[in-house]
């Protein structure tokens, strides 16, 4: 699970299903499995991929302020069944946070402006593999962007797709964090291979 770790931080490969810090739900979670630890990053429970942990208060906070500098970078992978109209691009929205996040095309009261980078890497029959990289850390915003825009990620009911993935995961991954000299990087979960990407 550990794949890279300093004196200040564990970069950690959280699994499908595994809440990333404590929630009504119970069960593990990635922050019980290190104590003392404060999560940087975050992923949701069915999404899978590296999280930086901060070992203490802190470097919680100077890593804090360095991802919201932008001076952490993240790469994420996801398949989805519709494919993007273009081969790559640039979407701007806005994000408002409600019981799931609501996307528009303008700004609106309460929202809060959202960038995404796509590109599509490969193609089987039926689904497609992007490489996404955010701007900014919105609520659900890979997942709400690519729904708003005609591609939802596969399993993601909550924002329609279809059905959901025989594990109950989402095919989102985040595959690369980089901070100056660190670069950790994990290679596409395995279980995506039979859907041809």
């Amino acid at each position: 699970m550990v794949i890279y770790e300093d004196t200040e931080v564990y970069v950690v490969n959280k699994p499908p299903g595994m809440s990333a810090q404590d929630d009504l739900t119970g069960g593990d979670s990635v922050v019980a499995l290190f104590p003392g630890s404060h999560c940087v990053t975050r992923l949701d429970k069915r999404v899978s991929g590296l999280m930086i942990l901060a070992k203490n208060e802190v470097s919680a906070g100077v890593w804090t302020r360095y991802l919201q500098s932008g001076r952490i970078g993240k790469v994420y992978h996801c398949v989805v069944a519709n494919r993007p109209d273009a081969d790559s691009g640039q979407w701007v929205h806005w994000i408002r946070k409600e019981a799931k996040a609501r996307v528009s095309d303008r700004e609106e009261k309460g929202s809060k402006k959202a960038v995404l980078r796509y590109r599509v890497v490969r193609s089987s029959d039926r689904y497609h593999l992007l490489e996404v990289q955010i701007e900014t850390g919105r609520f659900h915003q890979i997942r709400a962007q690519l729904a708003f825009m005609g591609s939802p990620i596969v399993g993601d009911l909550k924002y329609g797709f279809k059905r959901s993935s025989p594990d109950g995961s989402l095919f989102l991954c985040c595959t690369k964090v980089s901070m100056g000299d660190i670069t950790a990087e994990i290679p596409l979960p395995e279980g995506w291979k039979k859907y041809g990407i």
